[in-house]
């Protein structure tokens, strides 16, 4: 995830999180982020969450989490939209993708519309 997330923010898991041997999170688990406090060793490492599985704190990536939660107002996100259906902000992490997929829509239009021209 390039896009920094803010303490009090809602996030998803993308993956499993194992601290040792033991598993801190399971994919999917509901977390909130606590503050943010790189590890000197591992910088990417910096979203101070608390593992109720491990009774302790510990740091996530950006890329395993998934935020959840509006930026804007607070609601929940639907997870197949790139925009806050209740205030209409954009969720950074999802514009990209919604882009790509335009552009893609738009090449494919752009083959059909040559294709129907052959004969």
């Amino acid at each position: 995830m390039s896009f920094e997330l803010e303490p009090g923010e809602k996030c998803e898991l993308k993956r499993v999180f194992w601290v040792g041997d033991q598993c801190a999170f399971t994919k999917g688990a509901q977390i909130v982020i606590e503050a943010i406090d790189p590890d000197p060793d591992r910088p990417g490492f910096k979203y101070v969450v608390f593992s109720a599985r491990l009774g302790e704190r510990i740091r996530l990536r950006g890329a395993d989490l998934q935020r959840t939660s509006c930026k804007g107002c607070g609601a929940d996100l639907d997870p197949t939209h790139f925009k806050c259906r209740a205030c209409g902000w954009m969720v950074p992490e999802r514009q990209q993708e919604a882009l790509d997929s335009e552009r893609r829509k738009a090449r494919e239009r752009q083959r059909n519309q040559r294709g129907s021209y052959w004969f």
